[in-house]
């Protein structure tokens, strides 16, 4: 199995360490894919080397911009990478332009469908990008108002918590 890894972003550099790891460990080919989102030797390189994670297998070398920009960029160059890796999955990590682009590109590894959720013979990549969105639309209802007993049942099978 082939698996991408997405990673741009301090905290995805933490989460990313223990599961690259294993994920060596147990011989899966990892493919670890640096946006460049966050990209000063502080914010980045320093994580790399003191958590163990290997040399990133491309760096994107996005950088700063509005988000809208970024995220686009991002997506961009993360087409084009799969286009010439394919990889079997791709991990995204957090909330962050890199979470949405790479949850994004790897949505369209296959014909895509918009409700796709979990379903027989397609539980990666569509799943990603349902899951990334569904976490990013529940912390914005969580901020605008309260959910209803329904919703709050919705988006705490999700892992979060909701006021009632």
């Amino acid at each position: 199995m082939r698996v991408a890894s997405v990673v741009g972003a301090r905290p995805q550099f933490i989460k990313a360490a223990p599961v690259s790891r294993a994920m060596r460990q147990l011989g899966v080919d990892e493919l670890l894919v640096h946006t460049g989102q966050h990209y000063d030797v502080e914010m980045s390189q320093v994580f790399f080397q003191q958590l163990g994670l290997p040399e990133p297998t491309v760096n994107l070398g996005v950088g700063s911009g509005t988000p809208g920009w970024q995220i686009g960029q991002i997506l961009i160059r993360l087409e084009n990478f799969f286009r010439e890796h394919p990889v079997d999955c791709v991990l995204v990590y957090g909330d962050t332009n890199t979470t949405l682009a790479g949850a994004l590109a790897g949505a369209k590894l296959e014909p895509p469908s918009p409700a796709a959720g979990v379903r027989p013979g397609r539980t990666h990549s569509s799943y990603l990008l349902v899951y990334a969105a569904r976490r990013f639309l529940s912390k914005a209802l969580l901020k605008t108002r309260r959910a209803t007993p329904k919703k709050s049942k919705r988006l705490s099978s999700c892992g979060l918590r909701t006021k009632r």
